[in-house]
């Protein structure tokens, strides 16, 4: 754990205990889908993944593998990342699935004033 903490104080410019913390301020779960790590690799469940800004390398959160993996393959765009939210969103719509209670649709994010 040492050594971890170590490396990710060097790798993204954080202070010794970042990460610790971070997991602590998150619940323990990713800062995305809002649930804990689930991959798993050599027997071992996988730590959360530190989540950076690629261009300016500022950290923003720990992600869990799966969500980590979908926003670098949609290249960090917040762009495509909302057009992809609209596109499952729009397709639930049209074929009469409900969003279930606690998920709330891009379309009626994009509308509210308060959200920069």
């Amino acid at each position: 754990e040492d050594y971890r903490d170590k490396w990710i104080s060097k790798k993204f410019c954080v202070p010794r205990g970042w990460y610790s913390k971070q997991l602590i301020a998150q619940g323990g779960v990713c800062a995305i889908c809002e649930k804990p790590e689930t991959a798993v690799r050599k027997g071992k469940l996988l730590p959360l993944s530190v989540d950076h800004d690629h261009r300016t390398g500022s950290t923003r959160g720990l992600l869990c593998s799966s969500c980590n993996i979908a926003i670098g393959a949609l290249q960090d765009d917040p762009s495509i990342i909302s057009r992809a939210s609209t596109y499952v969103t729009n397709w639930r719509k049209l074929h009469c699935e409900p969003l279930p209670n606690n998920v709330v649709s891009l379309n009626s994010l994009n509308s509210r004033k308060d959200i920069a």
